[in-house]
Order: structure tokens, then sequence, then C-alpha cells
């Protein structure tokens, strides 16, 4: 680790080279030898910061911004842009209203969107797509979000909703996760289409936040890709947008002799949770509770497409909660797995939770 010297011990260097070199000189505090030397030692600790500066931009892993990203560059990464969430709204107001393209709405905390189809209000509402005016995961809002219409047009009612959620928004890649595929890249390096090269070919695209391999999933020749985007649960299952573009995106790289390629988008399996819990003393059943619920959650929302949710593991969940001496886990009542074949791969998801006191 490159280590520079402090102020103090660059000025107090000078000073005993002065000292050595005029015997008997004055270099006390306040003395023209000390405030020529404070000087001096100034200017070589900024220049030493530069050192350490340009030290630290040498290796990825600890180089700024824009050094990174031309760490990156060097390897044909770039950093993967925002994207903009789109949903559909629906307009309410006097039936043969025209509505164009291009109004504004906005939410209670100031995400604007822009509708991107018109049409005709029939029967008092008129359903349109929208798009996030900026990207980033704030324009990915849940359903039945209140939206208000910035300078209405004449027939147009000043309010709007979703009824399905607005996805697809994702933030500008983080250095963090740059950083992680320059390392998959140099640990890993590109040999000719194995398990890594179509990890990585996934997680090029933008959108993709994870990315999941099965070779020989549907037979010899066969490779099979699963991208997920930022978020937990099911909000990780990607567009059939994002789907296509990893498709075409991967197609272009992979090597011809693969016979069987495909990108999926994972099913959500939802998978309710029953048990009940002793808990120790010291605690309530009202303190502990939530406790459990968030546990259960956080594992269940970070299953992989495909994997096996073992009742063991789960039952180690709830016991590692702070607070639970005993638990009984009743639903699931065994293992469960997801299904996985042709053109269908699930995902475990939590549903509902029913966690009780023991008696």
């Amino acid at each position: 680790m490159y280590t520079t010297p402090s102020y103090a011990d660059i000025l107090d260097a000078i000073l005993t080279d002065y000292a050595n070199q005029i015997p008997g000189a004055d270099i006390s505090e306040g003395s023209d030898i000390y405030v020529r030397a404070s000087v001096l030692a100034s200017v070589l600790w900024g220049i030493y910061q530069y050192q350490f500066w340009i030290a630290r931009q040498v290796f990825p892993d600890s180089a700024d911004s824009d050094e990174l990203e031309r760490h990156a560059a060097i390897r044909g990464l770039s950093r993967k842009q925002a994207t903009m969430a789109s949903g559909t709204v629906t307009l309410t107001g006097t039936d043969g209203t025209v509505v164009d393209i291009g109004v504004t709405l906005k939410t209670s905390d100031d995400v604007s969107f822009e509708t991107t189809t018109g049409g005709t209000i029939t029967l008092g509402v008129l359903d349109v797509t929208a798009q996030a005016v900026e990207g980033g995961s704030s324009g990915n809002l849940p359903a039945s979000t209140s939206l208000t219409i910035q300078d209405p047009p004449a027939g147009v009612d000043s309010s709007a909703s979703n009824a399905l959620a607005f996805t697809g928004g994702t933030d500008k890649e983080a250095d963090a996760d740059l950083l992680s595929r320059l390392l998959d890249i140099i640990r890993q390096p590109p040999a000719g289409g194995n398990e890594s090269d179509y990890k990585q070919w996934a997680l090029e695209v933008t959108g993709v936040d994870a990315a999941y391999v099965y070779p020989l999933r549907l037979g010899l020749g066969s490779v099979t890709v699963v991208p997920l985007v930022a978020g937990s649960g099911s909000s990780r299952i990607p567009t059939q947008t994002l789907v296509d573009s990893v498709t075409t995106h991967i197609d272009a790289l992979r090597p011809v002799s693969v016979k069987i390629f495909q990108v999926l988008a994972p099913t959500a399996k939802t998978q309710a949770v029953t048990a009940t819990i002793k808990v120790a003393s010291g605690y309530t059943f009202s303190q502990v509770q939530p406790w459990v619920e968030d546990a259960i959650t956080a594992y269940l929302n970070i299953m992989q497409p495909g994997e096996i949710l073992y009742k063991s593991k789960l039952e180690r969940v709830i016991s590692d909660v702070e607070g639970v001496d005993d638990r009984s886990l009743t639903v699931p009542a065994a293992n469960v797995t997801p299904a996985n074949s042709g053109s269908t791969i699930e995902m475990i998801c939590p549903g509902t939770l029913t966690i009780t006191e023991m008696a």
C-alpha cells in the first residue's frame, strides 16, 4: 500500500536537513528558516498527495469513477446508463375528448411522466402508455399510484392513476457494479462461450442486475440464460422487452455452434409460510413477530430461478431470529421444487406469511 508522509513529518525532515547543513542555524518556530521550510513542506505534501492519487488510479479497485471507466473501456465495458420506467395510465374526462401524446403527469414525490400514446376518451376513460421523463428506479411506481396532470387539456380531469405497476426504470450503474463486471472479466477472461461468458454478456445489457446461466438445460448444445432486474421477489422479473434485448445482444456474441439458445424471464412462484414460534424470556410476541416476517421475506426475496426451497433452511432462518426460542413450520410441509423445464423456470417469491404464538 502506497503511503505518504504527513505535513509534520515532511517539515521535520526539512528542518533536520537545514540543521545538518548549517550547524547552529536557528530552526525554531517563527525563524526565517522555519518559514521557508514550512512553505516547502506544504508544496511537497501536495505533490505526495498527487502521487497518492496516481497510485490509486493504477488499480481498478481503488480508481475514481472516471478512471474506473477507462479501465473498463480497455476491456470493452461501458457503464450502463439509467433507463426510464414505463406503464399505462388511465385518464378520465369528457366523452369524445381527443388527447394527444405528450401529456405530463407527476407523482406526489415530483417524479414526472409523459404520455407516449394518445386517443379519444370513451365512456369517461382512456388508457394511454406513459414513460418517465428521467431514467432511474424512482420511476417504478406501484399500482394505483395517484398522478396529477400538469396543465390538463380541456375535457381531461387533472387526476389519473395506473392500474398496473410502472416497471423498467433502473439507476445509472454504480461504481461497485461496474467494478464487479470488470473484475469478473479480469479473473475469468473470455473463453469462447463458457458459462461465465454468457453471464458477462447478459450483464452488459442495460437494466440487467443479475444473470443465471444453465448449460445443457435443454440437452447437448443448449444454453439457457435467465436475467433479473434490480429489486426483490417478483419485482426482479424482467420485461419481455428486456429479455428480447438480452437475446439480441448475446446472439451477436455467442458461438454459432450452440444449437439451442434461450433467454427466459422466470415465473414467480408465490410461497406462503405458516409457522408458530415460542418467544424467549424478555421478549414479547408483538415485538418478535415482525422480525420473523422480515427474516422470512428477506430470505425468499433472493431465491434464484429454479432454486429449491428447503424446509430445513427456512426453519433455520426462523430460529436465528433474535427472541425466538422454538418454532414449528407447517407451511410449506416439505421442500418446494420450482418447475424448471422447457420455456418455464419458476422463482420462489414471498407470499402470505402467517406467524402465530406457540401455546
